[in-house]
């Protein structure tokens, strides 16, 4: 950061948005003195809270006057309950027991982690971990909340739940700062400003921001979908959500092609036909952790060669368990996994590897070594790889993710979207069929997450099976080939992207809401996924 003036009014949400690196988590850290205190550095300048300068203050002097929920919430979980964590903060304030026990209920109950209050938190998915994370920090009823992009791991509808209830605090006693690339939760703040480089670039009202879709690019944010509609088709007109850019086009008369609707649907059961044959294969698959949770319940699945496919649904559906049986991280409590028709009970973790890569939700899970070229060449070395083998495959991975040059770089001091590269790189330098990738853009700007998945398209039009799980949408109706969507355990749809994304009742089963240029392409009789398809569509009825 250098030189920010940054000012909020008492009771205002205010979002801080900017590419990767501009500068968004150390403000975030300045304002409960996290920065300079434990991040040591050329510190200049003067905050201000309520009036009160805070120079010389120490983080916990400040703890029931700013709330921060860090963007690794993980780091801020240690106990074996959840409600020791969230008890932990009252607790060091000195509270009373009765005071305290009704706090922590109050924030439990807020996130909707009541009935988990005893659970241990590493047993926990990682959108329960990030709601408990944020409880941490209601219960201390601080006066700013601050939360660094702290609902990235959270299903579509818990997201906004979370978003809702702070900002129904926000209209009470609470100051909201909120670091998000995500324009379905900036539209509940009051102003938005972006960063670059470490200064304030530009600040605005939430509708002037928004509907600027160049600047929003380059700021790293994904546009909403309607107003990027409207940029690309020529309108005046900037709407931001759906409501207005179906009423906006209906009145400029816009319809759709029904030739270029059949032509779509051809293309559709082409890219279905275009896969090969079934090469997972899940069979009455159940799943029960230590204590009795049961994660899966009576799973059927099967992937086929050269898919692209993405498991979706709601937090704590079962979708990380399930695709740690794909390669051996899980065993199964009940069922079967095959792979290429044998029974992967047959294989070691070790062996499966080779041919099912998996790249873990946090890529600092997986990344250990001190030079990218190292992390890269662990595997084929662990697997007994000749050295000029070993080269040569770490040659090709770096090339197939975009980070040829970068051999000797420490992937540590790199940024996020790159270490997710490094641990993709990783698994790749092993030359797996399958490569399957858990929420593979959490934490990534909009210029991030597109990069990441035009690498994974690349890498599945090579030939490799790609799986992910997201809660992304956009991205799956972009990328994905087919969906498979999971609640309470199970899976209750799937099919074509286009087929599943656009069955409003059923992702509401799973917290999810569509795309929203499904939902506009939906009002004139044909669920789009892009809006180059809608686009498309629209001119050839011209």
């Amino acid at each position: 950061m250098r030189k920010i003036t940054y000012l909020q009014e008492p009771g205002e949400a205010v979002a801080i948005v900017g590419r990767s690196g501009a500068g968004k988590s150390s403000l975030v850290r300045c304002l409960n003195r996290i920065i300079p205190k434990f991040f040591p550095g050329d510190f200049q300048g003067q905050i201000g809270l309520f009036g009160k300068d805070i120079r010389g203050l120490r983080p916990f002097e400040l703890a029931d006057r700013v709330g921060v929920v860090l963007q690794d919430f993980e780091s801020q979980l240690f106990s074996s309950q959840a409600e020791l964590d969230v008890a932990f903060g009252p607790e060091n304030l000195g509270l009373g027991r009765e005071e305290i026990q009704r706090r922590v209920s109050e924030a439990l109950a807020r996130v909707g982690m009541l009935d988990y209050r005893e659970r241990d938190p590493g047993t926990l998915s990682g959108g329960q971990k990030q709601r408990l994370a944020i409880a941490t920090v209601l219960a201390l009823h601080p006066r700013i909340l601050a939360l660094d992009e702290a609902t990235t791991d959270l299903d579509p509808v818990g997201r906004e739940e979370i978003t809702s209830i702070v900002r129904q605090l926000g209209q009470g006693a609470i100051s909201l700062v909120l670091v998000e690339h995500e324009p379905e939760e900036l539209r509940m703040v009051d102003r938005v400003v972006i960063l670059k480089q470490g200064m304030v670039e530009r600040e605005g009202p939430v509708e002037e921001i928004l509907g600027d879709v160049e600047g929003l690019e380059t700021a790293g944010v994904r546009p909403p979908d309607a107003a990027k509609l409207f940029s690309e088709m020529g309108f005046a007109e900037r709407p931001i959500r759906v409501e207005q850019a179906v009423e906006l086009l209906q009145r400029a008369g816009e319809r759709f092609s029904e030739t270029g609707i059949q032509r779509l649907r051809v293309l559709d059961q082409e890219a279905s036909n275009g896969v090969g044959d079934t090469i997972l294969h899940v069979e009455g698959l159940g799943h029960s952790y230590p204590g009795g949770t049961e994660a899966l319940k009576g799973v059927d699945l099967q992937v086929r060669e050269r898919e692209f496919l993405a498991v979706v649904g709601q937090n704590g559906s079962g979708k990380t368990t399930l695709v740690k049986h794909l390669n051996g991280l899980l065993r199964p409590t009940r069922g079967e996994v095959f792979f290429q028709g044998r029974s992967i009970k047959e294989s070691s973790v070790s062996e499966l590897g080779k041919e099912i890569g998996f790249v873990f939700q946090n890529p600092d899970h997986q990344i250990f070594s001190s030079s990218v070229k190292e992390e890269i060449a662990f595997g084929p070395r662990n697997h007994g790889f000749s050295e000029k083998d070993i080269k040569d495959r770490v040659e090709r991975a770096l090339e197939l993710v975009g980070l040829t040059g970068l051999e000797k770089s420490d992937p540590f001091i790199m940024t996020r979207g790159e270490r997710q590269r490094v641990a993709v790189a990783s698994i790749l330098a092993m030359g797996p069929r399958v490569i399957i990738l858990d929420e593979p853009t959490t934490g990534l700007d909009y210029t991030e997450q597109v990069a990441v998945m035009e690498m994974l398209a690349e890498l599945n039009r090579k030939g490799h099976t790609i799986i992910i799980i997201t809660h992304t949408l956009w991205l799956v109706a972009r990328y994905a080939h087919r969906v498979v969507l999971m609640a309470e355990g199970r899976i209750i749809a799937h099919g074509g992207s286009r087929e599943v994304l656009a069955r409003r009742e059923t992702l509401a089963r799973a917290s999810l809401k569509p795309p929203e240029i499904i939902e506009i392409g939906e009002a004139f009789g044909f669920p789009t996924l892009s809006v180059q398809e809608f686009i498309g569509l629209a001119r050839e009825s011209a």
